[in-house]
């Protein structure tokens, strides 16, 4: 038969089995010619464009035509179409093809709470239209099923996602009025004057609000690209002979921390051990902070035996240089015996370092009026009694009930 009111351009979603329902049919070109109304200027049904119902033995030049025909005639109906299977040959060419209505087919559960089920779109609606290939290579319906087992509704055609497309007038009119500061509900408002109405639209606003964010995203993924790729370009120079490597991000000398980007140098090149250059003092274990010798507070028990020691020390060696300071002798006798004091401690530093352990640890020692015990004393005291927080236990007996 000849389809003279069907336009034979395919459309894209056909090159492979789909069984995604209504998303099958996107075409714009079949949007189109589904959008030509049925109906004369009063209003009434015009038999002329009427679509003629598919019956067994009908024949089509591809699958193509086929699915375009089928669809205009779901859309005419109140229901969209989507491919439920189809088989290739020996040689990769069709052979046969099924089309359904977009509420055939049984429903996913994915749901984990029985008590709210989510509503399903698929039915398992049996109406569907079975072709196969001939020798002459042409498509010939072989059966037909036109029953459905809901209701459809022809004037809401309109809401499928297969019917509804965006033509370049209406994007190019959408983008322009966003980047003018124009709301989206008034630029709908314009087309739908312009289109006599909201049932002549082929869209949504929803798709036109769905465009207008894609097209954001793709500005903003562009933007973002970019940055990811020139953020991706590091160049390390490596000294071979003096294992120092300079990162062209400069985290190293910003922030005193060796980057990645240096790490992966250092493993490639097998350098086991670094510069002590990059182990700053601050990094390093055993590094010797004032801060922590700052009275925090005048509670003797809640200062450390470093910061008590300190304490100690140094209103000693205040008293020591207020006597000294005015004459210029005094003055260079305490720094000499000063000097000659840091040496000794220096040295005796080194030697307390070892492994060499005195056998007759003392159990305190005295720094001015201060008894503070000391390290190596092995005595064991009991922790300092204080006050509890809550209420005070009683020794009051309580009663049975």
């Amino acid at each position: 038969m000849s389809l003279e009111y069907v336009m034979c351009t395919p459309p894209p979603c056909l090159s492979g089995d789909n069984e995604q329902g209504e998303d099958e049919v996107s075409s714009e070109t079949l949007t189109k010619k589904c959008d030509e109304i049925y109906t004369n200027e009063d209003g009434n049904e015009n038999d002329e464009h009427r679509v003629e119902e598919p019956k067994e033995g009908m024949e089509f030049d591809t699958s193509d035509d086929a699915y375009i025909y089928y669809s205009t005639y779901a859309k005419e109906k109140g229901f969209a179409v989507s491919k439920r299977n189809s088989r290739k040959g020996s040689d990769g060419k069709l052979m046969n093809v099924t089309f359904q209505c977009n509420r055939g087919g049984k429903a996913k559960v994915t749901t984990t709470n029985p008590v709210k089920p989510r509503p399903q779109t698929k039915i398992d609606c049996p109406a569907r239209l079975n072709l196969s290939i001939c020798r002459d290579e042409k498509w010939r319906l072989n059966k037909v099923t036109l029953e459905h087992n809901h209701v459809n509704s022809p004037g809401k055609s309109r809401f499928y996602k297969s019917y509804r497309v965006l033509d370049e007038h209406v994007k190019r009119k959408l983008e322009l009025n966003d980047k003018a500061g124009i709301k989206l509900h008034k630029t709908y408002d314009s087309l739908q004057i312009e289109a006599g109405g909201h049932e002549n639209l082929t869209f949504l606003p929803k798709d036109c609000q769905n465009h207008l964010y894609k097209m954001r995203r793709q500005l903003l993924t562009m933007r973002v690209d970019y940055g990811m790729y020139s953020g991706l370009m590091q160049g390390v120079d490596f000294n071979g002979e003096t294992n120092e490597a300079n990162c062209n991000c400069r985290l190293f000398e910003f922030k005193g921390m060796v980057c990645q980007h240096q790490l992966v140098v250092f493993h490639k090149r097998r350098v086991e051990r670094v510069l002590e250059k990059y182990a700053l003092r601050r990094w390093r274990k055993d590094v010797k902070r004032v801060h922590t010798k700052v009275r925090i507070n005048y509670d003797n028990s809640s200062s450390t035996i470093e910061a008590r020691r300190h304490d100690n020390m140094c209103n000693l060696f205040n008293v020591v240089a207020d006597l000294a300071e005015d004459s210029e002798e005094k003055y260079e006798k305490v720094m000499g015996r000063v000097r000659d004091l840091k040496i000794e401690l220096l040295q005796s530093s080194v030697v307390s370092g070892s492994n060499v352990i005195s056998d007759t640890p003392n159990a305190s020692f005295s720094l001015g009026d201060v008894a503070i015990p000391s390290k190596e004393s092995r005595n064991i005291l009991d922790p300092k009694s204080v006050t509890r927080k809550e209420r005070p236990r009683t020794t009051r007996k309580q009663g049975v009930v």
